[in-house]
């Protein structure tokens, strides 16, 4: 287990390597992630899988008792938008003598540091089953490097997998699914002095397509299932971005919006999709662009019970099971794979892509300790 002082500087050095997902580019951070690794002796195997994408893993091999499990991470962050916004450098990694600071120290180069450092306690006590650890590129938008594993067969004969993301330190055994869905209303060129904003107002035949569209939008989130569920709550509607027009005295002929969906368990894409595309009527093109499924583990199942069993005794007081309305890579690798799944790390639940993002480095400690615990302890 690495000691206080070598996990600050492992966590500073990460979040030095910026890694922010737009743009995506996960050179850097690769780059110094595998030089660490094989400083702590391990052999990284590192991948490019499209241009300036990187996936890296590290096979730790067990005693061949049980199936193996994956400890899992992924390399980029949300991007840190202003740094006017933020009251330290985005990038510093500054560890202030109790929290370390920067873009990524929630969500998640803190779980992946812990998972660094558990897995440097089971290569000195080998655990029962292999540990991988797979630390992905492009998560935090279309799960990319989550994808290229599953197109490899990179993690054929594994049972679990255990990922890193923030959650307080409680074990996450649901989250929502994302729906990602494009809404497109088409009108008609005009000039700007034609008409007033409405569309197919009193300025003749052309239809101005950002006012359609906006229309269209408002009240949206009405539409959506009513279906609910205990850790995770009702769907909510996110609309997240919009583009249209060409020129200020041009009638806009095309408008787009990207909605992000997120529904609890049990709600389809194409339960989602009727309801929306009824409320948007005719006149409005619906497109999916992605969709990541929710994910459930029944508390009581082999991994999450030995998850909780860990937490509870790391911090002194019993973790509880919660939900996250995130996605991870576990909803591509879990069913490819056919992986138990949970999660559990330090950062806080709630805290990704804030300002002034932050971790509380003895947490990071803690979640090691969990997960080597949890290695050792699992059985399916």
């Amino acid at each position: 287990m690495l000691d206080r002082a070598a996990l600050s500087a492992l966590l500073s050095d990460l979040i030095r390597a910026r890694s922010p997902d737009p743009p995506g580019d996960e050179a850097e951070i690769c780059a110094v992630l595998a030089d660490r690794l094989r400083g702590l002796g391990f052999a990284p195997e590192v991948e490019e899988f499209a241009p300036r994408r990187f996936n890296l893993l590290v096979r730790l091999k067990g005693a061949g008792a049980r199936a193996g499990l994956v400890f899992s991470a992924h390399m980029d962050t949300l991007p840190a938008g202003d740094p006017a916004g933020w009251r330290r450098d985005p990038f510093s990694g500054e560890d202030d003598g109790a929290r370390l600071h920067g873009r990524g120290a929630c969500d998640m180069k803190s779980g992946l540091a812990a998972l660094i450092s558990a897995l440097t306690a089971l290569r000195d006590s080998p655990p029962p089953g292999d540990v991988t650890l797979a630390v992905t590129g492009g998560e935090s938008a279309n799960l990319i490097g989550a994808r290229r594993l599953v197109e490899t067969g990179a993690l054929a004969g594994h049972g679990a997998i255990l990922v890193g993301e923030p959650t307080s330190l409680d074990l996450v055994t649901a989250t929502t699914s994302a729906l990602w869905l494009r809404a497109e209303a088409r009108g008609t060129v005009g000039h700007g002095s034609d008409g007033a904003n409405a569309a197919g107002g009193a300025g003749g035949p052309a239809v101005n397509a950002i006012v359609a569209l906006a229309r269209a939008l408002d009240g949206l989130e009405t539409a959506l299932p009513d279906a609910t569920h205990p850790l995770l709550g009702g769907a909510t509607l996110n609309i997240g971005r919009i583009e249209g027009g060409s020129a200020i005295n041009l009638m806009p002929d095309r408008c787009a919006a990207d909605l992000d969906l997120r529904l609890p368990p049990g709600v389809t894409a194409k339960a989602a999709e009727a309801a929306l595309a009824a409320r948007l009527g005719p006149g409005i093109r619906l497109t999916r662009l992605d969709w990541k499924p929710a994910q459930e583990t029944a508390p009581d199942a082999p991994l999450a019970r030995a998850c909780l069993a860990a937490a509870s005794r790391a911090r002194g007081a019993a973790a509880v099971p919660r939900g996250a309305r995130y996605f991870t890579d576990a909803c591509i690798l879990a069913p490819a794979f056919g992986l138990e799944t949970a999660t559990l790390g330090p950062g806080r639940l709630g805290g990704s892509g804030e300002a002034d993002e932050s971790v509380v480095l003895a947490d990071v400690a803690t979640a090691a300790r969990i997960y080597a615990e949890t290695a050792r302890a699992w059985s399916p």
